[in-house]
């Protein structure tokens, strides 16, 4: 009991000293982002390192998880890749021990099992990965995680608790386009149109405004004019632009906001008992948008988001709190209303009697994440960014100097936001 606390602690300390670090004070003047995180993210990950014993052998994934993320708010990208893909390889062993580990801890409680995380979590260490190494200029290592990515969705029963990764799907089609592999590029942008809509039915996932767009130019590209057609009729699509094309590069700016909600303990009664669950609590990002304006010039841009882990998180637990019901016939839970969205998300994980609730999850990954996208010409330009609440107030800035375009290239940059 008290070890699991220390645990417990030690990951909440973890993910509070992460947004301590990450809020900067609003600034009136223009400051450049260079230095501005690094410092205190190459801290947190030192210190998270040096945590390993306090995580456990039963946590090993959630230590190599937060070393992963860290390392990449800290932009040491070598650091993130590593220990992404050990995280990977430990998530693929866990998978092969996982019946064995439950019939041996079947009358113990699941904190006693190893946490072998979701299944998004696994598609989004594919997404840093290529954020890392797009962010680099190193698109044909971002290529190779896109790959992965694919094998990683297409392993998965989509009767399981998983979802298409559209937002991996999207930036995988945008690295495709821009290395000139039209082909591969219209597949993902396919897949992540159709994932995004999918989503934004069955979730309120956010849609991207420029994702039809994408799709259609990838298709008129391709000579596919009856797809063209076909999707511009049935859906409505506007007709294409084309931001690689006429000596015109374009930046992506990606802006990871906030952290996800993390897991804590709540009890519901019965007429017999009181039930524990796992409960997620929000921690909604401060950073809502943001608008990119070109320095001496009169082009300005606003961001979408393409990603939102506290839907995805809502979806993934209440698909396992149904199978959950239905395996062990928790009736007085049945008719709960889920979709409530107060203080906590309202997602609930019923255990047995004898044991406590699991509240361990990845709570140091990104709250949201969105794209900021500018058409320039090629050449170097100055940034100037400003970020916005959800009131719309102006509530950081940002100077982005001397950013290279290429002609028919995309530029990727990344900064992390609280």
């Amino acid at each position: 009991m008290k070890r699991h606390f220390a645990i417990f602690s030690i990951l909440v300390f973890v993910s509070f000293c992460l947004m301590a670090c990450s809020v900067v004070p609003f600034q009136p003047a223009l400051t450049s982002s260079a230095k501005l995180y690094n410092s205190q993210y190459v801290l947190q990950f030192s210190e998270t390192k040096n945590n390993e014993r306090y995580y456990g052998e039963k946590n090993r994934l959630l230590w190599l998880y937060d070393l992963c993320i860290i390392s990449h708010y800290a932009k040491n990208h070598k650091a993130s890749n590593q220990t992404c893909q050990q995280a990977e390889g430990l998530v693929e062993n866990l998978q092969k021990i996982s019946i064995s580990e439950s019939v041996q801890v079947y009358f113990s409680d699941s904190n006693a099992r190893s946490y072998s995380g979701y299944p998004f979590e696994k598609h989004f260490l594919h997404a840093i990965g290529m954020i890392n190494y797009s962010t680099s200029g190193n698109t044909a290592e971002a290529l190779i995680e896109s790959r992965r990515l694919d094998i990683s969705t297409n392993s998965i029963n989509k009767k399981d608790i998983s979802l298409e990764e559209s937002f991996g799907r999207y930036l995988s089609a945008l690295i495709y386009e821009s290395e000139g592999n039209m082909d591969s590029a219209l597949i993902d942008y396919r897949k992540a149109f159709h994932g995004y809509l999918e989503n934004n039915k069955k979730l309120g996932l956010p849609y991207p405004s420029m994702i039809g767009n994408d799709l259609q130019r990838a298709f008129l590209k391709m000579d596919s004019e009856n797809q063209y057609e076909l999707y511009k009729n049935k859906y409505f699509l506007p007709e294409p632009v084309y931001p690689l094309d006429k000596g015109r590069g374009e930046v992506i700016l990606i802006i990871e906001a906030g952290l996800a909600p993390y897991r804590a303990t709540e009890f519901f009664s019965n007429t017999s008992s009181e039930q524990p669950f796992g409960i997620f609590k929000d921690r909604f990002p401060l950073i809502h948008h943001a608008v990119a304006k070109v320095v001496d010039g009169q082009q300005s841009e606003k961001s979408t988001k393409v990603y939102d882990t506290r839907l995805v998180l809502k979806d993934f637990e209440q698909q396992k709190i149904r199978a959950e019901i239905d395996s062990n016939n928790f009736d007085f839970i049945a008719d709960h209303n889920f979709s409530h969205f107060g203080g906590s998300m309202g997602t609930y994980e019923p255990v047995a009697d004898n044991e406590r609730a699991d509240v361990r999850s990845w709570f140091t990954l990104p709250g949201a994440v969105h794209f900021l996208r500018m058409s320039l010409l090629q050449g170097k330009h100055d940034l100037a960014v400003k970020y916005y609440s959800y009131y719309n107030e102006e509530i950081y800035r940002q100077l982005l100097e001397d950013v290279v375009v290429r002609a028919n290239k995309r530029t990727f940059l990344f900064v992390k936001l609280p």
